[in-house]
């Protein structure tokens, strides 16, 4: 699930991907800077937990508010209003779209593929084939022997 903080300020509207913690404020090493002048240095931060979004406000002067309400904290699912200061913002979760077979089958790759090592694959597959096929006959020989003298052993006994 992926899911981006979309901040309107001063009639612009900005994405800011959530991958980890954003820190919102007018400091220039904030993750989300914002100039207007009812944000506090460092306001808030925006979190990912356990498939939803921490927002803490770090003691701003004007105060961080979900849906109206003012906040020291407050689990995101999406979809919610939030107002640093006078900015307004809200979280878009975008839900992942149901995956092919194919799809879940690369994700659960742990090495993806790469084209030069596929003809080394192919390569040693169809060798590993050809072995199979050479000891099942081997096999299969090994027992038709063992089954050609247990016949002729009975055959003499019978005699």
């Amino acid at each position: 699930m992926r899911a981006s903080l979309v901040v309107q300020e001063a009639g612009a509207q900005l994405r800011h991907p959530i991958e980890g913690k954003l820190v919102v404020g007018r400091e220039a090493h904030c993750d989300v800077r914002l100039s207007d002048l009812t944000i506090s240095r460092r306001h808030a931060r925006i979190e990912p937990c356990n498939g939803r979004y921490l927002l803490k406000d770090l003691d701003s002067g004007n105060g961080t508010f979900v849906d109206g309400r003012r906040i020291e904290e407050e689990v995101l699912t999406g979809g919610e209003i939030l107002r640093f200061g006078d900015v307004t913002a809200f979280v878009d979760v975008e839900m992942p779209e149901e995956l092919t077979a194919s799809q879940k089958l690369k994700q659960t790759l742990s090495v993806k593929p790469c084209k030069k090592t596929r003809p080394l694959a192919a390569v040693l597959v169809s060798t590993m084939g050809v072995l199979l096929l050479l000891s099942a006959t081997a096999y299969e020989k090994g027992c038709m022997g063992a089954r050609g003298v247990e016949s002729s052993a009975t055959r003499a006994g019978t005699r």
